[in-house]
């Protein structure tokens, strides 16, 4: 006899048995088989009706080498991309953020300018009158009678 799998455009002259399904596309097609596979096995009493089939459909898909590690070297090379824009964005936000001429980078080196003269003035304001041609003196002995050369006291008990 023969079987065919059957879309509703198939011609069916010469076919014993029509089984309808969509046999345009590769995922239906393993489905089809995935089924006629798992009925077969139940009756022929392999696997019973009660459990189910642990053969997944995706065993019934043929998959090509080479197409799978074109794929996999299309979407490395696709992270890479995306891994190498986003450092270059990252690199022109910092760069255009902080480039002379820009407002980020003027407003902050002008507000910096305003607080390293107004710190300077303020500090320069406080600070006494410095002579220098006056000559360096050693210390005074402290309020304790001693001096920086005296010995140390004995150490309390």
């Amino acid at each position: 006899p023969v079987i065919a799998l059957c879309d509703s455009n198939s011609p069916c002259k010469y076919v014993d048995v029509a089984i309808p399904c969509n046999n345009r596309n590769k995922h239906s097609l393993a489905l089809m088989y995935w089924l006629l596979a798992r009925e077969i096995n139940r009756m022929r009493r392999v696997i019973p009706r009660s459990e189910p089939w642990s053969v997944m459909v995706d065993l019934f898909i043929y998959r090509d080498p080479e197409e799978e590690d074109k794929k996999l070297a299309d979407e490395a090379a696709q992270q890479a991309q995306a891994a190498a824009e986003a450092a270059e964005a990252k690199e022109k936000k910092v760069d255009g953020a902080f480039a002379a001429g820009t407002g980020a980078f003027s407003e902050v080196k002008e507000k910096t300018e305003a607080f390293t003269t107004e710190k300077t003035a303020e500090v320069a304001a406080a600070a006494p009158e410095l002579n220098y041609d006056q000559t360096w003196a050693p210390p005074a002995a402290d309020a304790a009678g001693g001096s920086w050369g005296d010995s140390a006291p004995p150490p309390m008990q």
